[in-house]
């Protein structure tokens, strides 16, 4: 699937132990971004995602499961782009942080 097509990259079916992907699991922090600080656990629950993005696509988190690296945080500081794979509000105090963050991000 091309998904909204803002960016590269295809949507794909997970390819995993199992699916859908619902659980904690480690986002590791791969390039600056004011959502995340870095590495932390989140909760996920998915069956879909960009896999193996190319370095075209403003990524700044992924996460190992089933083979593949999976976008889990897209920051675009230029366009005012954020978005995340797993679930925030789910995320004990890592979600809160991210939540927190991108709220002081939309009052600047």
């Amino acid at each position: 699937m091309s998904g909204l097509s803002w960016y590269p990259g295809r949507v794909s079916r997970l390819r995993g132990p199992r699916v859908p992907h619902i659980g904690w699991d480690l986002v590791k922090a791969v390039k600056p971004c004011e959502l995340l600080n870095d590495d932390g656990y989140f909760y996920f629950m998915h069956s879909y995602a960009v896999i193996n993005p190319g370095n075209e696509v403003p990524y700044s988190g992924i996460t190992h499961y089933g083979g593949d690296n999976i976008l889990s945080v897209l920051c675009d500081e230029g366009a005012l782009t954020f978005g995340v794979q797993f679930h925030p509000e789910k995320s004990s105090r890592n979600g809160l942080g991210v939540l927190r963050r991108f709220i002081e991000l939309t009052r600047k």
